[in-house]
């Protein structure tokens, strides 16, 4: 797992100081909110930790989303603490504040807003700022506002029946509040900060991965800065930013902080030290000593995403909608496979027989796998994924597809594959799945169970509109990530030789016959053969494992990963105000139970006996598949 280094170098000696107002956020990048809920009535605690660096600032109060029926919510209040406290009623858990409390009121944004009578000093400890509230109903309509977090103390929470205990959620899931808590004091008016995630750099780049962090009251445009290292690169640096940052305390924008380039790779310690912010001078600023790895290249992890479908599966439009999420959101980063099932699907898009695919037996459909873990289902892909690609790994694959000649009847895939450390003996192979993007016919019927389910909740989010209220059988649709081909997938052997010496290119190459990418009757069912792709992977032949794959361009050159500007990935639906990508976490209730035979087909009247996949829908849109005997 990707360890975050505490590098934060901040500007504090500037020139002028100001009383000013400023919000203090750990939504660095404006993140796309997730819901979090436990699916319980309650009363639910939240909290954010503000740190000793702000101490001798006063606390005025804070706002947050929360999804919320405004009728079912009691009892809204702010509150800060110096410790996290419960008590225990009956069997239920209470926050226990320690400092001073004041009301909230919800307001039509949806926005809980509290202001305190009195302003609050930050101590030298730090000090937690907090909101409760209790919610008369099963929290299939509210919950709390969550990002995605970078690191621990960003969100702590407490539910009465569900979370008895305080609750770090960036341990548990990885976020972070959404929460922004105004302060008074006095500020630098152009201050900033810098967060290196993982301090690596490599001999092939001249910049590093950061995140640049506003910390003044002036939007945040400029850093330079100055470095020095054991191994001899030293230099001074600028980053400009694209657009300015607000001046939010904790706002910030990820970076390639330019180094100049190191000759040798090895570990070292690297100094910092800003030199100027926003063009105005900085004085006496602290150098920030931190440990740097510099390696002979920095490999770019990317899971793969592997989906199980087929058209006769109502469900299936799930998998459907989270891979062009995603695929929409994360571009090139995120690698996607979508395999029609050859045991349900007879003819269309199954083109590989099921005995050959990694995940052989599926229990249910749809499913899905994460660099061929366990299966689990599609709504999970998102917060899995986000687990996954922190994770650093130690190799690297580059890929092209290309025609053979002019007749376009054969393909080639080229690449190179290169390690960060010398193997004399290694399992490791070259892999490769050839998909197809933009197949359409109008032969080819999708079963849709969310014809009677309304466009609210995650419902509203992109590409369920191809779904959610349409006919219970859609023609018509454009599929993407198909896959059409594929070597065995636990890689070709002698692809990779047995011997691997550390940054050295190891070539490959592979033909791929036009006329192989029929489906499983032999039928033609690409259009375009110039929206053909391939995922060529770094596997571990002992079980097929991906150490990192990446996707090719198409034969003609043409982008698979375009930007997609025109999604609205925060839609406010009218009825419930929810917003994100997510879907709610935790012990959410069952709002639809259904069961399915083995083979995915749904049985309306299960008989004793029956061998059933039972597939509850969670309030909040998530699935839960369990295989029970009648």
């Amino acid at each position: 797992m990707k360890r975050l280094l505490s590098l934060i170098f901040s500007a504090a000696a500037v020139a002028s100081l100001s009383a000013a107002s400023l919000g203090f956020t750990y939504d660095t990048f404006k993140g796309i909110q997730q819901k979090y809920g436990n699916g319980k009535s309650e009363t639910i605690s939240v909290a954010v930790f503000i740190t000793p660096d702000l101490a001798g600032r006063k606390i005025t109060g804070l706002e947050v989303p929360v999804y919320a029926q405004p009728d079912k919510v009691f009892d809204l209040q702010g509150w800060t603490s110096t410790t996290l406290e419960y008590e225990q009623i009956d069997g239920k858990s209470f926050n226990v504040p320690d400092g001073v409390v004041a009301d909230g009121v919800i307001g039509d944004d949806n926005i809980l807003r509290v202001s305190f009578a009195e302003a609050v000093d930050i101590p030298a400890t730090g000090i937690y700022v907090g909101y409760t509230f209790r919610s008369s109903t099963k929290l299939s309509g509210t919950s709390v506002a969550t990002v995605e977090g970078n690191r621990k103390g960003e969100c702590f929470y407490l539910g009465s029946r569900s979370k008895k205990k305080w609750t770090d959620l960036h341990s548990l899931a990885q976020l972070a509040s959404a929460m922004t808590v105004s302060l008074d004091g006095d500020f630098p008016d152009e201050d900033a900060g810098v967060v290196c995630d993982n301090a690596v750099l490599g001999l092939d780049t001249s910049s590093m991965k950061a995140t640049v962090v506003n910390h003044g009251t002036q939007p945040l445009k400029e850093v330079e800065y100055s470095y020095s290292s054991e191994i001899g690169a030293s230099g001074t640096g600028k980053v400009t930013l694209d657009e300015p940052l607000e001046p939010v305390y904790g706002r910030g924008v990820e970076v390639d902080l330019p180094l100049a380039a190191f000759s040798e790779s090895g570990n070292c310690s690297l100094s910092l030290t800003v030199t100027s912010v926003n063009g105005v001078p900085v004085s006496d600023s602290p150098a920030v000593e931190m440990p740097l790895a510099v390696q002979p290249f920095v490999p770019e992890f990317r899971p793969v995403v592997e989906e199980y479908t087929y058209l006769g599966c109502g469900y299936c439009p799930r998998g459907y909608v989270m891979l062009e999420q995603m695929k929409s959101l994360y571009g090139s980063k995120f690698m996607g496979i979508s395999y029609h099932s050859s045991g349900n699907e007879h003819g269309a898009m199954a083109c590989i027989d099921d005995a050959l695919k990694p995940l052989a037996n599926i229990g249910g459909y749809p499913a899905a796998s994460l660099n061929r873990g366990a299966d689990v289902d599609p709504s999970d892909i998102p917060s899995r994924w986000k687990s996954l690609v922190k994770n650093t790994t130690t190799c690297d694959v580059s890929a092209r597809l290309e025609w053979t000649d002019d007749t376009q009847t054969e393909l080639m895939l080229t690449g190179n594959a290169r390690f960060l450390k010398d193997m004399t003996e290694h399992d490791y192979r070259i892999a490769y799945i050839v998909i197809g993007d933009g197949l359409s016919s109008m032969a080819w019927s999708q079963s849709n169970y969310y014809s009677s389910y309304e466009p609210t909740g995650i419902y509203a989010r992109p590409f369920w509109d191809l779904f959610v209220g349409k006919d219970e059988h859609i023609r018509g649709l454009i599929f993407n990530d198909i896959a059409l081909a594929m070597s065995d997938y636990k890689g070709v052997e002698g692809s990779l030789p047995e011997s691997i010496e550390a940054g050295k290119e190891y070539g490959f190459s592979f033909t791929i016959d036009k006329a192989s990418l029929h489906n499983i009757k032999d039928e033609e069912i690409v259009t375009d053969y110039n929206k053909v792709r391939c995922i060529a992977m770094i596997v571990d032949s002992k079980n097929g494992r991906v150490a990192n794959c990446i996707s090719t361009l198409y034969p003609n050159g043409g982008d698979p990963f375009p930007v997609r500007d025109d999604i609205d990935w925060n839609p406010v639906i009218e009825e419930d105000k929810e917003s994100g990508v997510a879907p709610i976490i935790g012990n959410a209730e069952p709002v639809r139970t259904e069961y399915f035979g083995v083979s995915g087909v749904r049985i309306a009247n299960p008989q004793k006996g029956d061998i059933v996949i039972k597939v509850e829908t969670l309030s909040g849109g998530a699935t839960r598949h369990s295989k029970i005997i009648f």
